[in-house]
């Protein structure tokens, strides 16, 4: 494999510009990372010339600090307070503006020395104001190295704190759900709770000022009130502005302590300035290079267009080019919705390589320079505090364009004739940044938290499936405690929001029942429709044609006829719940009150993003609370407690084949619930047969032992 030193493609990146002045904290994008669990805090920034400055914390000045000493006493105590410090900074000889250096720096002498001849209280005023000060100071050091968003953020201040969901949720007094739902994303409508978690923190303001923008929004309409009180109000805004106009009105009413029942003049003062700032268009992301927005030069554009076109059937059959006639195109068109989160995934590296100072008309699709690809996976790591998928998808995009036999760019170097001279020998570096770049794939999925790794533990029991099948139990318990029956359940004496969740539950115990017992991938739960679903003789099925599965070019599929559908039934055997029964209802009482669009799982919204945070939360509420004994080593009598981390949806497909192979001891079984071929499941898991069968084979061949494979169930 190649290092990142001396592989061809790597060119040594532009120098980055000088640092100074200030600005807000980022992580620095001009560091080169040696490790890609770096933690950078550089605060960093382009200014309006697009020079990179680096934020200088600044020392609080004197009148910070007296307005600190108002918010923390009472009015009388802060007063005299006040007063002795006005003698103190007139005796330092400065000003209200100047930096509170001096009192910051106060040594006990120096302090004696002053408040000798003074009333009592002036050394315990000079003390108080000291402490404001340093703390002001502390909170913006602090504030120049945390993360930009609302769940790394507070991801930051609780490890800083040393503190777990547990204890924040007993200290602020905020259900740990709650507090899990911030983690993933979801932003409080209620001001109150990030102020009780800043409490229990002690970083006041710290989460309410990147929260602010969105904090007391609830989407959907507006009150019908409001709604025709805003009507001769908001005119000419387009779709993106009205939907920015209601996020902002919500902000600035929970901002002021204001609700839609306030006054009609209130409001009006509200919705006019809420449709203003609607109008304004938003900074730009200095780390992000828009192709939507028109940021991309002409040359890269050019060249996405010609990828987009071969990706897709649009060039296929099509005489329009020689050169579009000797690409190899992929197996299967790719979806729109795939190449939009492609081209977002590059919007944001190029923005980074621009921040590191290379001009945007250098920039090409050949993102293969193995430096610039570490710097900018370490430091997305840096600035969200975790691995997210969106590095992935990146790594996975550079991977697919690089595939020796389909890949775009190994087909097209004519491209980029500045970083892929015409010249013998070129494929050769290619693959080597593909073998680097698998590589960096590989440790991105072991690094992230939300992967197979952390299901591993269960590949140490003989049944790895069954804390799952725990999990649902416990999802099958609490939402019968709500609606009773599943079969017949009440909602009647349930409150409105309750009943949301009841419904959210149900929905999530048949999608992921569903899940458990077929080992279909993401896919085809969240894309599902109603008509993918059978019921025939007590028994559920999922149906999807052949072209719907991802690797129905294997030679599993290879006598499938082309648009036939394939019929996949869902496992009622003994350790499986009935859940046949519990489908039923679903479709004829729970369905229609999910206001179902087509969709078989509508919380899902065709996304599977969506399909992840529900799983996760999942996870997160009736599993990894759990400890569960597995054995120290596969197969021993000794064992250990571990508390499982949450994994992703494809994990459970893996459980299923482990489990197979455990009980049948060959990979045939796993194949057939994997719908893969029998060589794929061998490669992936004859590790997991047990030792126990391995040992009997053993004594058969080269012991003399009875056979093992003729009438034993292996």
């Amino acid at each position: 494999m190649a290092e990142a030193g001396d592989c061809p493609l790597a060119r040594p990146p532009a120098s980055p510009a000088p640092i100074r002045g200030s600005g807000r904290a980022e992580p620095d994008p001009t560091a080169t990372y040696t490790a890609p669990t770096a933690i950078i805090l550089l605060p960093f920034l382009l200014n309006k010339e697009g020079e990179m400055v680096q934020e200088v914390v600044d020392i609080p000045t004197y009148s910070e600090v007296a307005k600190g000493i108002q918010e923390r006493f009472s009015a009388g105590t802060a007063s005299v307070y006040i007063s002795h410090l006005r003698s103190f900074m007139r005796d330092m000889g400065v000003g209200d503006d100047d930096p509170a250096a001096a009192l910051m720096e106060l040594t006990e002498a120096q302090l004696h020395q002053w408040a000798t001849g003074r009333p009592d209280n002036a050394r315990s005023a000079i003390r108080r104001a000291q402490e404001v000060a340093k703390e002001l100071h502390r909170v913006r050091l602090l504030r120049a190295s945390l993360p930009p968003d609302l769940p790394g953020r507070l991801r930051f201040l609780m490890q800083q704190k040393g503190i777990g969901v547990e204890r924040l949720a007993r200290a602020s007094g905020i259900a740990r759900d709650n507090i899990r739902r911030i983690l993933t994303g979801s932003t409080p409508s209620d001001p109150s709770v990030l102020r009780r978690l800043e409490e229990a923190l002690g970083a006041p303001g710290l989460l309410w000022e990147v929260a602010r923008p969105t904090a007391g929004q609830r989407l959907g309409a507006l009150p019908k009130r409001v709604l025709a009180l805003a009507t001769h109000l908001v005119k000419g805004l387009s779709e993106h502005q009205r939907n920015r106009f209601y996020r902002i009105l919500r902000s600035l009413l929970a901002a002021r302590g204001l609700s839609f029942s306030s006054p009609d003049e209130v409001l009006e003062e509200a919705i006019k300035e809420a449709m203003e700032m609607a109008r304004r268009e938003p900074p730009p992301d200095p780390y992000s290079l828009s192709a939507t927005a028109g940021d991309w030069p002409e040359p890269l554009r050019s060249e996405w267009e010609v990828y987009r076109r071969f990706s897709t059937d649009l060039a296929r059959g099509t005489v329009e080019s020689a050169f579009m006639q000797e690409l190899v195109f992929p197996k299967k068109p790719v979806r729109e919705a795939t190449l939009k989160r492609e081209r977002e995934t590059l919007d944001f590296f190029f923005g980074y390589v621009r921040a590191r100072g290379v001009s945007p008309l250098t920039l090409r699709l050949v993102v293969t320079q193995p430096e610039l690809v570490r710097d900018y996976l370490a430091w997305q790591e840096a600035r969200k505090g975790r691995v997210t998928a969106s590095e992935g998808a990146f790594l996975s995009f550079l991977l697919k364009i690089l595939n020796p036999e389909r890949g775009f760019l190994l087909q097209a170097p004519r491209l980029a004739p500045s970083l892929f001279p015409p010249e013998d020998g070129w494929q050769e570096r290619v693959r080597q940044a593909r073998e680097w770049l698998k590589g960096a794939a590989r440790r991105l999925r072991i690094e992230s938290d939300f992967n197979f790794g952390n299901a591993e533990p269960l590949t140490r029991l003989e049944r790895p499936l069954e804390p799952l099948i725990q999990a649902e139990g416990r999802l099958r318990a609490a939402l019968e405690e709500l609606v009773g029956d599943l079969v017949q359940p009440r909602f009647d004496g349930l409150s409105p929001k309750y009943v949301g969740v009841a419904l959210g539950m149900y929905h999530d115990l048949v999608a992921f029942g569903l899940l458990l017992r077929t080992a279909l991938r993401a896919k085809h739960f969240y894309m599902a429709k109603t008509d993918n679903l059978r019921i025939v003789e007590g028994r559920v099925y999922l149906a999807y044609p052949k072209e719907f599965f991802k690797n129905s070019d294997s030679s599993f599929f290879k006598h499938v006829p082309q648009g036939e559908w394939i019929w996949r039934m869902a496992l009622e055997e003994p350790g499986f719940p009935p859940i046949a029964h519990v489908v039923r209802t679903y479709l004829t009482e729970i369905l229609p009150r999910l206001q179902q669009e087509g969709f078989l799982f509508p919380l899902f919204k065709g996304n599977g993003h969506l399909l992840d945070r529900r799983w996760r939360a999942f996870l997160e509420r009736y599993l990894c609370p759990y400890p569960v004994r597995v054995p120290v080593i596969p197969g021993s009598a000794e064992t250990e407690e571990v508390v499982v981390k949450p994994f992703g949806v494809h994990a459970v497909r893996h459980l299923t084949a482990t489990q197979a192979v455990k009980a049948t001891a060959n990979s045939t079984m796993a194949a057939f619930l994997l719908m893969d071929t029998e060589e794929t499941a061998f490669a992936h898991y004859a590790r997991f047969i047990p030792a126990e069968m391995v040992a009997r084979a053993a004594a058969a061949v080269f012991g003399g032992g009875a056979p093992i494979w003729r009438g034993d169930k292996a």
